[in-house]
Order: structure tokens, then C-alpha cells, then sequence
């Protein structure tokens, strides 16, 4: 090949080497920058989907605790069954008892509840019925959004009820 290179006159050689450089230029952005371009742009994506859902858990925690503010009406009559109960009752009228996946009793008044796939806006009304009818308050909550709009998945551990 370098002997073939030697024989061909001048002007050729110029410009097999102009073309051999713009090939290794060409070559080198289809093997390094294009990939890292395209890394850092989906990079830059899930970024911007994260910051989204951080708003989103800001704008639902700043919900939740409004509602949670509001305290248990005067006249609202504490029942004096069990805690499960309650929640049982209770998910049951609000049509979301098919969202539970698991209950646990820890003690006798507190359960830990795992939702799935629950619409935000029914776990938060759920959330202040079981609050302001029957003075059922939220130990511990854990959110995470799910990617249809507004379904989340949620762990939560409620105090209180039959005293």
C-alpha cells in the first residue's frame, strides 16, 4: 500500500491524505462524540423527569400537610371499634379497598398500610375521612409516584381509633 502511495504523483497524494483525515475525523464523531452526545442528553432527560417528580412530591407533601392541618370536627363521633376495622370500613365506602395490597396490625392502635397504584387525590381524602371522622392520624408516610399521572404507590403507619 505505502508503495502504491509512493507511485501516484503529488496532488493525488495531498489529496488522499485531506480524505484520509476528513474519514478519521468522520470516524472519530460517529465513534466518540455522537454516543456521548447522546448519553448526555438522556442523561439530561431522566434529570428533568427527576426535578419534575420533586416538584410534583412538593406540591402532594404541601397538599397533605393542609389537609392534615384541619383538625377533627367537634361533633365527629370516635367509634369504638378496632382500628382495622375502621380502616377496613372506611377504604370500603371509599372504594379504594382494592389499592391495598398489604395490612399489618402493630399493636393495638397502630397498622401499617401498603397501597398500590392508588390515585393521589383518594389516598389524601382517605387520609383526612380516617383523620376527621375518627381521629386516625399519620405516624409515618412514604410516596412514590408511579408513571401514569396521577398513581402513586404508599406505605403508611396510622395511629389512633378505639382508645
Amino acid at each position: 500500500m505505502f508503495e502504491y502511495f509512493k507511485t501516484i504523483n503529488r496532488s493525488e497524494r495531498i489529496t488522499l491524505l485531506v480524505g484520509g483525515v476528513f474519514v478519521t475525523i468522520f470516524l472519530c464523531y460517529l465513534i466518540v462524540f455522537s454516543p456521548l452526545q447522546n448519553t448526555i442528553e438522556k442523561k439530561q432527560q431522566t434529570l428533568n423527569d427527576k426535578i419534575h417528580t420533586l416538584h410534583w412530591l412538593h406540591q402532594a407533601s404541601a397538599k397533605y400537610l393542609q389537609l392534615h392541618k384541619n383538625k377533627p370536627r367537634r361533633n365527629a363521633t370516635y367509634s369504638k371499634d378496632s382500628l382495622l376495622t375502621i380502616i377496613d370500613q372506611t377504604t370500603v365506602k371509599l372504594d379504594v379497598r382494592s389499592f391495598i395490597r398489604r395490612i399489618d396490625p402493630e399493636g393495638k392502635n397502630q397498622v401499617q398500610i401498603w397501597f398500590e397504584r392508588i390515585n393521589f387525590d383518594d389516598l389524601i381524602h382517605l387520609l383526612n375521612i380516617l383523620q376527621r371522622n375518627n381521629n386516625i392520624r399519620v405516624e409515618n408516610l412514604s410516596i412514590s409516584r408511579q408513571t401514569d399521572l396521577a398513581l402513586v404507590d404508599a406505605h403508611i403507619t396510622v395511629k389512633g381509633g378505639a382508645q
